[in-house]
């Protein structure tokens, strides 16, 4: 988008920061986008756009960059996703795996990184949200298994905290609730008929500390099952509702 009151721009993009910021002399271009050559994979490039008013006085642009994704090899068919929150910055979180299902940040204002389990962390408070493409759940339809890591927040209120969730637009495939309002862990899916374990949680549980929660499902077999830092926490049986049909 222009400045007020631009009539020319220079653009000066490349991978050498100080390139960039003591560039001089570039063509002038009346038109608002620009299109740089073919990018490398994980490589970080600055640009900065120069303007000219109306008088030909010329306005300096700050220097900004970004990074690309990098190639990321499949190591492992069974693993759709791996999101491991390593960035700290920016909007894309990186998925490992392989399938190339990177999350995007969505959220009112500029996300809020933290410090989390192992390197950085999303804060998921208000209405921040990841949101995952379809693809990553292409794959799955009887058997899953989601594992993550949560610090619950003591000051956050209310408690109706949904981890993840997967839908098919209208009916939850799989969802967690860390808790529930009620103070109960909730573990939902196969569509709209609900195959639910739920169980009360003490807030120790879901609390003031990093916790590591696994998720499985196995409609082949009808067991459902919630994991607690490696141990089972509690599981049901009888749970073959399919998971299938995921758009969202």
């Amino acid at each position: 988008t222009a400045g007020m009151g631009a009539s020319l721009h220079q653009v000066y993009f490349g991978e050498n920061l100080d390139d960039v910021s003591n560039a001089s002399g570039g063509a002038l271009q009346s038109d608002t986008t620009y299109t740089p050559i073919a990018l490398e994979a994980e490589k970080t490039y600055y640009w900065r756009v120069d303007e000219f008013d109306s008088t030909g006085a010329t306005h300096a642009g700050d220097v900004w960059s970004f990074a690309t994704v990098p190639d990321i090899a499949i190591t492992n068919p069974d693993l759709q996703g791996w999101w491991t929150f390593e960035a700290g910055q920016g909007t894309t979180v990186l998925d490992r795996s392989g399938h190339g299902n990177h999350g995007t940040v969505e959220v009112q204002g500029d996300p809020l990184w933290v410090d989390g389990y192992q390197v950085a962390g999303m804060d998921m408070a208000g209405k921040t949200t990841v949101q995952i493409p379809a693809e990553a759940w292409s794959a799955i339809e009887n058997q899953v298994t989601i594992a993550l890591w949560a610090y619950g927040d003591p000051d956050a209120l209310p408690r109706n905290n949904s981890v993840f969730w997967a839908s098919d637009g209208s009916n939850r495939v799989a969802q967690a609730h860390l808790p529930w309002s009620n103070g109960e862990v909730y573990f939902d899916t196969g569509g709209a008929g609900y195959d639910r374990i739920q169980k009360a949680a003490s807030p120790g549980e879901y609390e003031g500390s990093w916790r590591h929660w696994t998720f499985v499902k196995n409609a082949e077999t009808g067991d459902q099952q919630i994991y607690l830092d490696g141990e089972l926490w509690y599981s049901e049986t009888g749970k073959t509702l399919p998971m299938t049909g995921v758009r969202t």
